[in-house]
């Protein structure tokens, strides 16, 4: 199991059953990353804030939960440092939403593994999902789409909120000067 990384975007919603809420409920403990839409954490843990949710969540295994809220971005969560991020939604031209889940979940995944930082993680997240939105299908992807990438990814780092007594990477300033 080493060098292995294990993440779920769940899809739980009102035709989940119990049993199967069970079973995803067991399996956190072997997600490093976990990432449900607000329907989703509300039925795994119940209603309460995005943030209680997200603590909730990571309790119960997971290194980081990112709770996806749609336009209104996400919220990101790491148990370790026990520190939460508000992550605004890449400004976008929405022409289909479809995979907008599974891409933010696929750019978590990529950023946390290529980084191990929460921020670039995040951003890198709310930008494939902003990318996918934009167009039908997969996007183009070559050397223009991956300079805009990465300004875009820039922008996003500057607009993520830490929360959670108030920590700040020391290596922020350094996360957006290299995206630049």
């Amino acid at each position: 199991r080493q060098n292995m990384r294990l993440s779920a975007e769940p899809i739980v919603d009102e035709a989940t059953t119990p049993q199967e809420r069970d079973v995803i409920l067991r399996c956190l403990p072997h997600f490093e990353l976990f990432s449900p839409d607000e329907e989703g954490a509300a039925l795994l843990v119940g209603q309460g804030t995005p943030l209680a949710q997200v603590r909730q969540l990571a309790a119960l295994g997971p290194r980081l939960v990112a709770l996806r809220m749609g336009a209104e971005g996400s919220l990101v969560y790491e148990r370790e440092s026990r520190c939460a991020w508000r992550v605004p939604a890449a400004p976008a031209t929405v022409v289909d939403i479809t995979g907008a889940g599974n891409a933010y979940c696929g750019g978590l995944l990529v950023g946390w593994h290529e980084t191990g930082e929460v921020e670039q993680a995040a951003a890198m997240a709310c930008l494939s999902a902003a990318i996918t939105i934009e167009q039908v299908g997969p996007p183009l992807v070559d050397d223009s789409t991956e300079a805009n990438a990465k300004k875009r990814a820039a922008q996003i780092l500057d607009s993520i909120e830490g929360l959670d007594r108030g920590r700040v990477y020391e290596k922020r300033k350094e996360l957006v000067d290299n995206a630049k």
